[in-house]
């Protein structure tokens, strides 16, 4: 009985095959997968059999690029390709026809990788955004060889998806920013409209629920008054409703991070914004 083992893997090398006497048998097809990170510079070495890419922060939504190759002496074909979290990371091309082997191929597939974290990548508006942190899917391209004979390679991919977030407190309550109390008109972040959030009793306070250090102004109308730096799980203090009545319009800057448009609205500027109102009954 003969038996094959692989040799040789994912050094970008052809994979080489040996029998059990020690000879080497032309290998059938095989894929690499290569991270051509933003299609410029030297690609990183292709993987062959498994692989594992951490893609680093992200803070919107995001194409990655990779690089199919066939690695092996056989034509593959019949490519699928597919991705386990279709809604967060979507694989373009889902099928390829053909892939010839070889290194002298005039034409290779380049595979789009899309990280869907808040915006839209093709098309107007806006997602739903990622889980904060790691988010993993694990992409499965397979093919066939021949009739008997097939090739197939799981890759994972991960990122860490950012956000910017905040929970809003009048007198300890947190206060849903699903839900305002109307919109205000601001020339501010190319808006138009600001969400409204009325509190009367107690302090208004400010909690980073988010994973970016956020620097929160201070506007009246279009002057600034004043700004302060918001670290990732503290809180502040915006107004007190034993003072005067105020009428704060916060602007939030995290870096250029998404937020959940559900929760919060964001500028043409890449900072969010939001009105708080504070009123004084007392005589």
């Amino acid at each position: 009985m003969l038996v094959l083992v692989a040799l040789v893997g994912c050094n970008g090398d052809k994979p080489l095959l040996a029998d059990d006497t020690g000879a080497v048998a032309p290998s059938p097809g095989a894929f690499s997968f290569t991270y051509l990170g933003n299609l410029g510079g030297p690609p990183a070495p292709p993987s062959c059999a498994t692989a594992n890419f951490d893609l680093g922060e992200i803070r919107a939504s995001r194409d990655f690029y990779f690089l199919l190759r066939n690695t092996g002496d056989d034509p593959i074909t019949d490519i699928t390709l597919s991705s386990s979290s279709e809604d967060t990371f979507a694989v373009s091309p889902g099928s390829i026809e053909s892939l010839e082997a070889g290194d002298d191929v005039e034409f290779l597939p380049i595979i789009r990788v899309s990280a869907i974290h808040g915006v839209a990548l093709d098309g107007y508006g806006t997602t739903d955004v990622m889980s904060m942190g790691t988010n993993t899917t694990t992409l499965n391209i397979e093919g066939a060889i021949s009739d008997a004979e097939s090739a197939s390679l799981e890759v994972t991919l991960s990122v860490d998806a950012l956000l910017m977030d905040i929970e809003l407190y009048c007198d300890g309550v947190a206060v849903d920013l699903s839900e305002n109390d109307g919109s205000s008109s601001s020339s501010l972040g190319g808006v138009g409209w600001l969400p409204r959030y009325p509190c009367a009793d107690g302090e208004v306070k400010l909690e980073n629920t988010g994973n970016v250090d956020i620097e929160v102004s201070y506007y009246r109308g279009s002057t600034l008054y004043d700004a302060e730096s918001l670290g990732q799980g503290s809180t502040i203090t915006v107004a007190d409703t034993t003072e005067d009545n105020q009428h704060w319009i916060l602007e939030l800057a995290g870096d250029n991070t998404i937020v959940d448009a559900d929760r919060l609205t964001m500028g043409d500027n890449g900072r969010a914004y939001l009105i708080v109102e504070t009123t004084n009954d007392q005589d």
